[in-house]
C-alpha cells in the first residue's frame, strides 16, 4: 500500500494541558505508529522518556542537546531528531543587534515561563548584555494572564526591551504584541 493510502491522525493538545502530554505520548508509543511528529517540547520530552524505537521528529527545541533529546546536532544518536532554535548560539547576537537598534538601552528583561523547558535563559544573552553595559533581569511569568501585568510592571520599572522565551509566549503572541505596543517597550521575540 502506498504512503498516501495509509491512514493518519493528529492529536491536538492545548499547551496548558501539560498533564495530558505523557498520557498521549504513551498512547502513541503503545499503538506502534511508524513515526511521530511532536510540535511541543513537553510532548517531545515525554516521548523521549517512553520510547526507544519509534522515530520522533520534534518541530522546535531551544536546546535539544542541553535538554538531552539528542547527543549532538550533527549526530542525534537516537530515535529523536528535529529542528533547533539555536537559542544559546544566537542569543548574544540578538542582544547585540538590539543594542545597535536601541543605543540608549540600559535595562533588558528576559521573560520566561518557569514550567517550560524551552524557556531557558541563554547564558550568551546575559554575558553579551553585561559586556555592553545593559542590566539583565530574569522575569518569571506564571501564566498567560500574567503577561499584561508583567509588561506594565517592566515599563514602570524602566526596562527598555524584553526578550521572551517559551511556548506560552508564542501561543499568546497577539496579547503580548498588544501589551508591548501599549507600553512602548522595544520587543524581540525569542523562544
Amino acid at each position: 500500500m502506498s504512503m498516501a493510502a495509509q491512514p493518519s491522525s493528529c492529536i491536538g493538545i492545548q499547551p496548558e494541558q501539560i498533564e495530558k502530554f505523557r498520557q498521549f505520548a504513551q498512547e502513541l508509543v503503545d499503538s506502534k505508529v511508524d513515526v511521530i511528529v511532536s510540535v511541543t517540547i513537553r510532548g517531545t520530552m515525554a516521548l523521549k522518556q517512553l520510547n526507544n524505537s519509534i522515530p520522533v521528529v520534534f518541530v522546535l527545541a531551544a536546546d535539544p542537546v542541553g535538554l538531552h533529546l539528542v547527543e549532538s546536532l550533527a549526530r542525534p544518536g537516537s530515535t529523536m531528531t528535529g529542528l533547533s532554535l539555536m537559542s544559546e548560539d544566537l542569543s548574544g547576537k540578538r542582544v547585540a543587534i538590539l543594542k545597535e537598534a536601541i543605543p540608549t538601552l540600559t535595562r533588558l528583561a528576559f521573560l520566561m515561563d518557569p514550567s517550560d523547558p524551552n524557556s531557558i535563559q541563554p547564558a550568551g544573552a546575559r554575558s553579551t548584555a553585561q559586556a555592553r553595559g545593559i542590566a539583565f533581569a530574569d522575569v518569571p511569568v506564571a501564566g498567560p494572564d500574567a503577561i499584561e501585568p508583567t509588561f506594565a510592571r517592566l515599563a514602570a520599572e524602566g526596562f527598555g526591551a524584553a526578550l521572551v522565551g517559551g511556548s506560552m509566549f508564542f501561543n499568546e503572541r497577539a496579547r503580548r504584541a498588544s501589551r508591548a505596543e501599549q507600553q512602548n517597550p522595544h520587543h524581540v521575540f525569542h523562544c
